[in-house]
């Protein structure tokens, strides 16, 4: 964190740099989650898998890092789709280092259970609400890419 502020919360006193990653079967399935109850934020929403990167830790360190944390697997491949930015009242301030990640559906499981209620695979279009509130904004910022693994289905 930051030594000359070590309370500094991410996102609220210091900039919280993550990544987010839509997980996808190569089928045009995507791994959604329904953060659980006991989350700092936005408790039973759907969202796909993110997480914080550590310091001195590189993106794509990160990224496999939090696929195996959260879902149990390693990514197959993965690609930077770029990044987003957001500001929220009560979520602070937001980097996000977005991914498309191949895994194999068979291999996946829960695998913070304190934080993920439930998994399931979902087109974009079928994704149950309510949404993680940057859920619908990254779809949007990335849905040329994302509906290109539909078309290959």
């Amino acid at each position: 964190m930051n030594e000359s502020r070590p309370d500094a919360v991410k996102g609220k006193d210091v900039t919280g740099i993550a990544v987010c990653f839509f997980c996808h079967d190569g089928k045009g399935n995507f791994l959604i989650q329904k953060r659980g109850m006991q989350v700092r934020t936005h408790a039973g929403t759907w969202d796909v898998g993110g997480g914080a990167i550590e310091y001195g830790e590189l993106i794509e360190d990160a990224l496999r890092r939090e696929v195996q944390e959260e879902y149990g697997t390693e990514p197959l491949s993965h690609t930077l789709l770029g990044h987003r930015e957001y500001v929220h009242a009560t979520s602070g301030h937001r980097i996000m280092f977005d991914h498309l990640v191949l895994v194999d559906p068979t291999r996946v499981s829960i695998g913070e259970p304190d934080k993920v209620e439930e998994i399931r695979w979902s087109t974009l279009d079928d994704i149950p609400h309510p949404h993680f509130p940057q859920l619908d904004t990254a779809i949007a910022q990335w849905r040329d890419v994302l509906t290109s693994i539909n078309a290959h289905a």
